[in-house]
């Protein structure tokens, strides 16, 4: 049964993490003088801040050819430090042509290597159109439909969503006996039952938000939760054949961050017990709700369905942190602080440093406009974890409101340049390119050399169109 929606409180103006789906605000701090714009679009459950994109600078009082100059020199200073990546067997293997066998092994292939549309492209032919799946011919139905999961995921990467949809109606009712072991003798010998994976199922009733249907896939998600909950046989949850891959596991959580089920609790493909896999499965779903309630305003309701969670699951550090982070949003700070806490308390870290508790802290001192303070705990979750993304991104965040740009430019710049796979992460695009517009137009070829090295190692990994890419 659903919860009713109890009157939404108004969140302060200030506050620090959202939701991906949570409708954006922003976080102002007046300063005098200061160009910098800021919103507080965050990464799911990283907390992470982007910045939103500024109007362009005034342009410098500089003649057009000692610009031009100044341009160049600036973009080969930076392509340079990215020397040795560009330089690397393994990059110049990466811009070849793509060429893999045409078969499910192919697709696996394009997608280790982030080539989304060319993946997309081989399902389609595998399936030989977009809209309906090839009969069940020349490869098990179980692999079939690991590509239909796939494809939905890499469509819902893409931001394809009304293609994802319309597949999604294409599968038809996921429970016919055209999706049971005994309708393929040939392929299953004495198997019984239905071999669709619930992931499926979640990604059936999760799609339809996507196109506009939130109370559509409200219901389905408390219908298939109600179901989970009820199936004391683990009817839901058989998996009597895997799809083989090369004596790898294959899923894919595994391949590439794909899955349109934003969940944080995912855990590695470590085999569980029917009872855990059915509680992972609870708090799948679960949070699916959540995020929908959140993207509603309905902060109550949300919470009240992870309390729920922490009566099957009370040990789990990331329930905490996710009603923290909520109440955080709603403007109680103090109670913020307890969830923050209690979490901390369960998940120490064996360095004796808690990160979370740092990331957090900071958090709740950027919510309370310290940035200062804030700047020292992220630079702490730094040093132990130099690739963090969110403290990077806070990091940035904190310098700008300090009026410290070239300092927040540099702390992104550091980390693309120690691991430029990181540029596949919006967020870290988005606010580098967003620092660029708010620095001078001589630094915008800064953007053409990670266009370069994206368009490469990553062509489909994010929205070229944020670059914001100099006109020629």
């Amino acid at each position: 049964m659903r919860p009713e929606a109890r009157p939404k409180p108004k969140p302060q103006k200030n506050y620090i993490p959202s939701f991906p789906s949570s409708e954006r605000r922003g976080i102002t701090k007046p300063a005098p003088g200061s160009a910098s714009r800021v919103s507080d679009k965050y990464s799911a459950l990283s907390g992470t801040v982007a910045i939103s994109q500024a109007e362009p600078p005034q342009p410098l009082e500089l003649g057009r050819i000692e610009k031009a100059a100044l341009f160049d020199n600036i973009k080969e200073e930076f392509r340079s430090r990215f020397d040795d990546f560009i330089n690397s067997q393994f990059f110049e293997q990466q811009s070849a042509q793509s060429n893999v066998p045409q078969t499910p092994a192919g697709v696996r292939q394009l997608i280790k290597s982030h080539k989304l549309k060319e993946a997309c492209s081989l399902i389609e032919s595998l399936f030989n159109t977009r809209k309906t799946i090839t009969p069940f011919i020349t490869l098990p139905p179980h692999e079939w439909i690991d590509l239909s999961i796939k494809y939905i995921s890499i469509l819902r990467k893409l931001a394809k969503n009304k293609q994802a949809y319309e597949h999604v109606l294409a599968l038809g009712e996921l429970d016919s006996n055209q999706y049971c072991y005994e309708s393929y003798p040939q392929f299953y010998n004495n198997l019984k039952g239905n071999f669709i994976p619930i992931e499926l199922r979640v990604i059936e009733a999760t799609v339809p938000r996507y196109v506009g249907q939130i109370e559509t896939s409200l219901n389905q998600l408390y219908s298939l939760l109600g179901k989970l909950k009820a199936d004391t046989t683990y009817s839901l949850l058989q998996k009597q054949v895997q799809v083989e891959s090369n004596n790898e596991t294959n899923t894919s959580d595994d391949l590439i961050e794909l899955d349109p089920l934003r969940s944080p609790f995912k855990t590695n493909s470590v085999k569980k017990t029917p009872d855990q896999e059915k509680l992972f499965w609870e708090q799948v779903i679960t949070f699916s709700i959540v995020e929908i309630h959140l993207s509603l305003k309905q902060y109550c309701v949300a919470i009240s369905l992870l309390h729920q969670l922490t009566q099957t699951d009370p040990l789990n550090s990331n329930i905490y942190y996710l009603i923290g982070r909520i109440r955080l949003q709603m403007g109680m700070t103090q109670i913020a602080k307890q969830y923050f806490q209690k979490a901390d308390e369960l998940r120490p870290n064996q360095s004796g440093i808690s990160l979370s508790s740092h990331l957090h802290q900071g958090f709740l001192c950027m919510n309370e406009g310290r940035y200062s303070d804030a700047l020292n705990e992220f630079e702490l979750v730094s040093e132990f974890d130099a690739h963090n993304i969110d403290a990077a991104n806070n990091k940035s965040i904190c310098y700008l409101q300090l009026e410290r740009l070239s300092e927040a430019i540099a702390t992104l710049e550091d980390l693309v340049v120690s691991d430029p796979y990181l540029l596949t992460h919006e967020s870290v695009v988005h606010n580098l390119c967003a620092l660029y517009d708010l620095q001078n137009e001589t630094v915008w070829g800064k953007k053409e050399v990670i266009w370069e090295i994206l368009s490469v190692i990553a062509p489909d990994a994010i929205d070229f169109a944020m670059l914001r890419l100099p006109q020629k």
